[in-house]
């Protein structure tokens, strides 16, 4: 039985995630995408979600500017921990600082974005992200 692809959707910003949640629907995206508000709902949300069940999200989109667990730190924790490092990391933020790109991609990032200013620069993303999660999983 094929398995419904998985998209975990992490920013603080409520308007950030519903352009994207938009732009992942119109470009045909069939699957769950999941969200949290910050890095300790994503650990949280893989904890009862994924790990009990011995799965893994497709991808994890992750902003760097959040409360309580901000991005790099959530990044840290999930490429420190087997259950979850193999998971592909996407980062989407507002940062336009060259240090950020190059740390997030050290760190075990596959994608870095910076966030767009158009509904259109959404929709980019969400067909790139499309397209690298196809290559591996069908149903998405």
């Amino acid at each position: 039985m094929v398995q419904d692809c998985q998209i975990i959707l992490t920013d603080d910003d409520a308007d950030d995630r519903c352009f994207l949640a938009e732009a992942f629907q119109r470009n045909e995206f069939k699957g769950n995408l999941l969200e949290a508000g910050n890095g300790l709902q994503l650990l949280s949300l893989l904890d009862t979600q994924f790990a009990v069940k011995k799965a893994s999200p497709d991808i994890i989109i992750l902003d760097l500017n959040m409360p309580i667990l901000n991005g790099y730190q959530a990044l840290n924790k999930l490429k420190k921990d087997n259950s979850f490092q193999k998971i592909p990391v996407v980062v989407l933020t507002s940062s336009s600082k060259q240090e950020d790109e190059k740390w997030c991609m050290e760190a075990g990032c596959f994608k870095y974005y910076k966030k767009p200013f158009h509904i259109s620069g959404y929709d980019e993303i969400a067909r790139d992200i499309l397209l690298f999660i196809r290559r591996w999983n069908s149903c998405c």
